[in-house]
């Protein structure tokens, strides 16, 4: 049997993976009645989070010359400096 993930309930449901992520943590943004169909379909199928795709991973950060990068939400964020300390 393949692993259940997020994609595959989302898939399966013909929701977005974002909307299966929000109503297995219970984000009052979906729906109460989608809600349930995601929780009672993930049990169903021996869904497991992931650390992964619950999101507790860090944002990566990087170090290059004179600059520090952090993603946040997919979003990416450069942070200049010039040989100063700059507390990022």
């Amino acid at each position: 049997m393949a692993k259940v993930t997020i994609q595959s309930i989302a898939k399966d449901l013909g929701l977005s993976r974002n909307t299966v992520s929000m109503a297995l943590k219970g984000n009052d943004l979906v729906a109460q009645r989608t809600r349930e169909m995601v929780l009672r379909y993930a049990q169903q199928r021996g869904y497991v989070a992931s650390s992964g795709e619950e999101g507790e991973r860090q944002p990566p950060e990087r170090e290059e010359a004179g600059s520090k990068m952090a993603s946040f939400s997919g979003r990416m964020i450069l942070f200049s400096f010039s040989g100063s300390s700059f507390p990022v």
